[in-house]
């Protein structure tokens, strides 16, 4: 029986670069398991958790109970065929495990403890900064409608994994990509685990939004709250925000070219000195379109206010890491990220003209030149299309 490394995220630490990287992987020795995705979450829920409760992205795709099942009795044939011996080690990747409760990990655990020698957990651990932003981002992807600042809760989610699976089997990591190697997760992830990096076929995956974009995605989700459960409309949802992805990579490079322009006029002599006089410093302005081109993250005040510090002790005594975010209103560090509701709100009612583009791409014509015209106009395309728009 091989040994088992079950590797649980932390969500929003770089698992669908690690997933979509180790597809296939095998050399012999170690092996990715094949399930029905490179992310095992799905499989794993599937599984594990009480199949007339579905998680929302099960509903989001509109299987009744009997597809449910149907899928379940595949998952597990194709884990047991992962896990039948043939190699020492078998991978599996699946964030979507912090989401069970204890009698489902229990399940699991006895699952994978009647296959294997030994399980070995591993979980990067994110501090509260990076993590609030990118998992409000991944919210607002499945459909979120309300505003918070996501916490990482790691006392309640990983807790309960050490209790099931025994706190010596877990490792933590750091997540933290200025520290691995060339930045990259999936090549520490690789040293943790004894996979050999000449055998990875690499794929740094980024999900980022855009303020601007995400801002008129929360918008798009507050208008459409009540829409779920039919997958021509989980399929049009998840080409949207492609489109949307695609339009932030477009204008990014956009900005950077303008930036790098920009940069070279004030490389003149006498620009410097330009920018003193008229600016009062000698530190450009961010332009306009690197303002709209913005990765989408919370001001650090807006975090610390909302962060539970018993927690985050819990985690630094557990792993060993220094989690604390530093006080913004101490060290001056509070920047130009999203203070509120209000304020996502306001970036949203001036988005319809960096959407624009998406609507001239497939040759729509919304209401009006918002950015909620814009994005029902190409989505309901999406829609006509069932979700296969030109490239």
């Amino acid at each position: 029986m091989p040994e088992v490394l079950l590797h649980v995220g932390m969500d929003k630490t770089g698992s669908t670069s690690i997933q979509h990287s180790f597809e296939g992987y095998d050399d012999g020795t170690l092996a990715y398991a094949r399930l029905a995705s490179s992310n095992h979450s799905m499989p794993v829920q599937m599984l594990f958790r009480d199949p007339d409760r579905p998680t929302r992205a099960i509903r989001a795709q509109g299987l009744d109970l009997d597809e449910i099942l149907a899928q379940r009795a595949l998952h597990q044939a194709d884990l047991e065929t992962a896990l039948d011996g043939r190699h020492d080690k078998v991978l599996i990747s699946a964030e979507g495990v912090l989401g069970l409760k204890s009698r489902q990990l229990d399940d699991l655990y006895a699952f994978l403890s009647a296959r294997s020698t030994r399980i070995r957990v591993m979980a990067y651990v994110r501090e509260p900064m990076g993590y609030a932003s990118s998992a409000f981002q991944q919210g607002l992807k499945a459909g979120s409608h309300t505003f918070h600042v996501p916490r990482p809760r790691y006392a309640a989610r990983l807790g309960e994994i050490e209790s099931v699976f025994g706190r010596e089997n877990i490792t933590y990591l750091r997540f933290d990509p200025k520290r691995f190697p060339n930045g990259s997760v999936v090549l520490d992830f690789a040293s943790q685990i004894g996979a050999r990096p000449e055998r990875i076929n690499e794929q740094r995956i980024n999900e980022s939004l855009t303020q601007t974009s995400a801002a008129a995605l929360y918008l798009f989700n507050r208008e459409r709250q009540n829409h779920a459960g039919s997958r021509a409309y989980f399929r049009a949802r998840v080409v949207l925000i492609r489109l949307l992805m695609r339009e932030d990579a477009r204008q990014q490079r956009r900005a950077k070219a303008l930036a790098a322009e920009q940069a070279a006029k004030r490389s003149r002599p006498g620009a410097a000195l330009a920018g003193l006089i008229f600016n009062g410093s000698a530190r450009p302005a961010p332009t306009e379109a690197e303002l709209r081109t913005a990765k989408f993250r919370f001001a650090p005040s807006l975090v610390h206010a909302s962060v539970m510090e018993d927690d985050i002790a819990w985690m630094e005594r557990r792993s060993g890491l220094d989690l604390m975010p530093p006080d913004p209103e101490r060290d001056g560090s509070d920047d130009d990220g999203i203070r509120s509701e209000e304020h996502l709100l306001d970036l949203a009612a001036s988005a319809g003209s960096y959407l624009m583009p998406i609507a001239d791409r497939f040759k729509v014509t919304p209401a009006n030149d918002s950015a909620l015209a814009v994005m029902n106009a190409v989505f309901e395309k999406m829609m006509d299309q069932g979700a296969r728009p030109e490239s």
